[in-house]
């Protein structure tokens, strides 16, 4: 049990700590084409939709983790990796 602690704080620490690439926007049309770039250390990529239409996706961008960037009547998902907030991943990891 220790060993596969260990093994998963080696994985998703130094993806933490170096800053990962995200998409990033700030309305809906705006996420249509969604900007990348580099979060500070310590903060993953997020993506926030209204709960009516979670297919509608409304923010996008780098944030330590969904409570810094809930608003009510929204829905948010944090991910770990290089642009997993973008196009077909979205749904993929929101699952």
């Amino acid at each position: 049990m220790h060993s596969l602690l260990l093994l998963i704080s080696l994985i998703v620490i130094p993806c933490s700590a170096d800053g990962l690439h995200c998409s990033t926007c700030n309305s809906v049309l705006e996420c249509k084409s969604p900007r990348v770039e580099k979060c500070p250390s310590m903060t993953h990529c997020y993506f926030l939709w209204k709960d009516a239409d979670p297919k509608q996706i409304i923010r996008m961008g780098c944030a330590a983790s969904c409570e810094d960037v809930g608003i009510f009547g929204h829905s948010c998902k944090v991910c770990y990796t290089d642009e997993c907030n973008s196009g077909d991943t979205l749904f993929l990891v929101s699952c």
